[in-house]
């Protein structure tokens, strides 16, 4: 697994675009809230503050950048952490274990669906 994911937009081992200090980027409620994950809009707590009030400072003191797929001592040792890059920060703060169930059980359905049945075909097609 290379875990020196570099998409553009997005930090070293920030695998999720919302917590990734070099994107500015973020979501907005019907009453101009803003939110930089999807999964917290409308809950305040998460809020950035008002459209016209959010700023680049503010977006980055809402989180700790440091957190990633290294810093989590349940990611650490997680059998699929290359997959999911260790979650969205704010996603495991706000659904706590059913972010990781919902990855695991994604991750299952890919293995089980299509990368086991394409494995099969390449070798029985070598043997």
């Amino acid at each position: 697994m290379n875990y020196n994911q570099n998409e553009y937009g997005k930090a070293q081992y920030q695998y999720w675009w919302s917590t990734s200090p070099i994107l500015l980027g973020y979501y907005v409620d019907s009453e101009l809230n803003t939110y930089r994950c999807i999964t917290t809009v409308a809950n305040r707590k998460y809020s950035l503050g008002k459209l016209d009030d959010t700023t680049y400072s503010s977006y980055l003191e809402r989180d700790n950048f440091s957190q990633n797929v290294f810093s989590d001592p349940k990611c650490i040792h997680c059998e699929i952490r290359g997959f999911c890059g260790g979650g969205c920060i704010l996603e495991k703060e706000y659904r706590k274990n059913e972010a990781c169930i919902y990855e695991k059980n994604s991750f299952d359905d890919f293995i089980n669906r299509i990368f086991k049945p394409k494995f099969k075909k390449i070798y029985e097609g070598i043997m």
